[in-house]
């Protein structure tokens, strides 16, 4: 199978690729990115520069043939999110228009784009269910660019209802492999253990569902290897976890110092509570994640403290 890989250089998209290249399976990945050196770069880092051929986003277009488009193609971090305001919604829009055009030349052609708990446009007081419904401000200034985008997107997808697009809504995600500079729960958590600092952070909880990388890989090959269909999927681990326990195991397994501080002294007090979903319907494609948000983010910290010879 021949696939093509938007956006190469983002970090789920890396991780995805290290596992495809583990896989005995023919995939034939071609990596396409805005910043097409830093692909090179990291293939020879990897030892996989004979293995995948990568080109300049730019690139991408009808003259080549896929068997499926994987769309990684975004910001990156939140904090980056935060400074392109509307340009993501831009960026977005550019890049799967363009994936939309080759698919009128290749009907055929599976299409998996990367999408957002962030549709939802929620306040997360609940986690999500079958029943919830994306809500959007329409008479104010749009405050999230980025859920936005996915959501226009997602829309359009499902227009064409004879073409085989997947949405999958990624809520949360860690690997040993992101920029632990982020400005992620799990990476603050990571770097207050590496320097031995004490993690202050909101008494209040919130509760996130860490999808393994792993699983996110094998639902990736699940809608691969399927039956062709036009639908959009929450990603969704074992279970959640609460921050509270993620604390107290961190603190019991690795160190953690931290302290907890009161919601409104915290310089931003409006966290999601409840970000994640409990809508199942991945299950029809044959997905059953073996990980949940704790064993996840356990080993992913123990990777991380590992390679950098941390002791704990």
């Amino acid at each position: 199978m021949r696939i093509a890989i938007l956006g190469a250089t983002s970090e789920i998209a890396k991780d995805l690729i290290l596992l495809f290249s583990t896989s005995k399976a023919s995939f034939e990945l071609v990596l396409f990115g805005r910043h097409p050196l830093a692909i090179r770069e990291w293939l020879e880092c990897e030892n996989l520069q004979n293995r995948y051929f990568w080109a300049d986003l730019n690139d991408f277009g009808s003259h080549q043939f896929f068997d499926a488009i994987l769309n990684f193609i975004g910001s990156g971090s939140p904090s980056k999110t935060a400074d392109m305001g509307s340009d993501i919604y831009c960026i977005t829009e550019q890049y799967d228009l363009k994936v939309m055009g080759y698919l009128k030349s290749f009907p055929d052609c599976k299409y998996i784009f990367m999408s957002s708990g962030a549709v939802y446009g929620a306040s997360f007081e609940e986690p999500i269910s079958d029943y919830s419904a994306a809500t959007m401000q329409l008479n104010k200034p749009i405050a999230d660019y980025y859920g936005a985008a996915k959501l226009v997107s997602e829309i359009r997808h499902r227009s064409y209802t004879k073409l085989a697009i997947v949405d999958l809504r990624i809520f949360s995600y860690f690997s040993h492999t992101q920029n632990i500079n982020s400005n992620y729960l799990m990476c603050d958590i990571y770097r207050a253990i590496k320097e031995s600092s004490t993690f202050a952070t909101s008494e209040s909880n919130i509760f996130r569902d860490y999808i393994d990388p792993l699983d996110l890989y094998q639902l990736i090959v699940e809608i691969l290897r399927g039956p062709s269909i036009n639908a959009a999927f929450d990603c969704y681990s074992k279970s959640p976890i609460g921050k509270l326990e993620i604390l107290k195991v961190m603190q019991d397994l690795f160190g953690l110092r931290y302290k907890l501080i009161s919601r409104e002294a915290m310089p931003y007090p409006k966290d999601k509570i409840y970000y994640y979903s409990t809508n199942k319907n991945a299950s029809i494609l044959g997905y059953a994640p073996s990980a949940d948000s704790l064993s996840t983010v356990i080993n992913q910290i123990q990777i991380l403290l590992s390679l950098n010879n941390i002791k704990y």
